[in-house]
């Protein structure tokens, strides 16, 4: 049953809140980075502190299952229709799918089940996605490029650096768990219902029951197959309901080239790691080809 029950957690399981929530502080985790300035492109390795992960984060599969249990009997009632959460989207007691934000309830409702039952394996894929490695906007707290993972056992983990500005960035190593806090969890459903919308859903066509809704995802997944629809956006659907069991940050330093010639002269040249530059007149002529951080090819003149 879809990627909640196949594959549900893939490395975008973090992200949105992966620097944290106001309705809950992280602990912290001893985390380290090499190197800590270069190009986009570099390979960043980290170390998270083994100890930590142990004490703050969920390291079995029995401890992940009965998390998503516990939001499946908690916030959603089991699956029933008598809590305060499915009044939130059901004002009128019926389970009638009339928009987006309907759908995506029942359909986090079920990732919470895959999860929690480790129906097809979801658990067992779900476990190891849950120790990120990221580089994060510390305002808007969204992912910044792909998504690398740590190893639990060994803290032991990598990212490749995205192609962002110059200058200092956050990387963080994470580990979440889902949110059993309703308003939060309310919040992260009504933004997986702005996902449906994205894909070009409306609230007429998110019926999931509706021949509507399952041509809908035909067109999208090229079968009309719920299940392999759920599989490829359970990432994104879970992404939003989960908060950070505990948080490391280092800051990186994404080199910026020669902002002018004056900047390569008097050894100047060697203050710019990552480029490779050899002697001055190569940063200079880096700098005349006009080329941006990250490229190479004016070295070759």
């Amino acid at each position: 049953m879809l990627k909640q029950l196949r594959y549900v957690v893939t490395a975008a399981f973090v992200v949105s809140v992966a620097i944290g929530s106001p309705a809950r502080a992280q602990e912290p985790l001893g985390f380290t980075i090499d190197p800590t300035a270069g190009l986009p492109g570099t390979v960043v390795s980290g170390q998270v502190d083994p100890a930590d992960v142990a004490e703050q984060c969920v390291t079995t599969l029995e401890a992940l299952q009965a998390e998503f249990a516990a939001v499946l009997e908690g916030p959603f009632g089991g699956g029933g229709t008598d809590n305060e959460l499915f009044m939130r989207f059901f004002p009128g007691n019926e389970f009638i799918f009339e928009n987006c934000d309907q759908a995506a309830y029942s359909i986090t409702g079920i990732t919470a089940l895959g999860i929690g039952a480790n129906i097809n394996g979801a658990a067992e894929i779900a476990l190891p996605q849950t120790f990120v490695m990221t580089f994060v906007d510390l305002l808007t707290q969204d992912p910044l490029g792909e998504l690398g993972h740590f190893d639990p056992v060994t803290g032991a983990g990598s990212v490749v650096v995205p192609n962002l500005q110059c200058g200092p960035q956050a990387v963080a190593a994470v580990c979440v768990e889902p949110t059993l806090d309703i308003d939060l969890l309310e919040a992260g459903i009504r933004e997986n219902g702005d996902f449906l919308r994205s894909l070009g859903f409306t609230d007429a066509t998110c019926d999931i029951n509706s021949p509507e809704f399952a041509a809908k995802v035909e067109e999208i997944v090229g079968t009309p197959d719920i299940f392999a629809f759920l599989e490829f956006i359970g990432p994104t659907i879970v992404q939003n309901i989960v908060v950070p069991d505990a948080l490391g940050l280092q800051i990186f330093n994404i080199t910026c080239p020669p902002q002018t010639k004056d900047e390569c002269k008097n050894g100047g040249w060697q203050n710019f790691p990552g480029f490779d530059f050899t002697n001055q007149g190569q940063c200079i002529a880096f700098f005349n080809a006009g080329l941006h951080a990250g490229t190479t090819a004016a070295l070759a003149q």
